[in-house]
């Protein structure tokens, strides 16, 4: 069970670096 929950984890943080680097991108396009 930890281990799915450490895959979650990992997954997420992996969501969040994308989404992130998704807003940069829009930001220069818009420039």
């Amino acid at each position: 069970m930890k281990k799915a929950l450490d895959s979650l984890k990992f997954v997420q943080k992996n969501a969040e670096e994308i989404g992130n680097t998704i807003k940069r991108l829009e930001e220069l396009i818009e420039e």
